[in-house]
């Protein structure tokens, strides 16, 4: 990955507050789950899976192979303006 794509891996990986370098994939799967409910919780568990995620957890190094199996065919560039107009605000419990 390019070392832009790691950085904005790690916000990602940080906003999911991980607790002694690792992050709970029920609560990633919860995540991807809400964003989409196309994915399904099973399927986005299988795929940490494949990437190196154990015992419910997903560390860093799993993180970042999930992040370039699923996003690496994905342009870096910015959507044009008009399409991304929607203020979201997220909140974290």
């Amino acid at each position: 990955m390019t070392p832009e794509r790691f950085q904005k891996a790690d916000k990602l990986f940080n906003g999911l507050h991980p607790k002694d370098g690792e992050v709970s994939l029920d609560e990633i799967a919860s995540v991807v789950s809400a964003w989409d409910s196309a994915f399904s919780a099973v399927t986005v568990e299988a795929t940490f899976h494949t990437c190196g995620a154990t015992l419910g957890r997903v560390t860093r190094d799993a993180w970042y192979r999930w992040v370039y199996s699923v996003w690496s065919g994905l342009s870096d560039e910015v959507p044009p303006p008009q399409l991304c107009q929607q203020r979201i605000t997220v909140h974290h419990r």
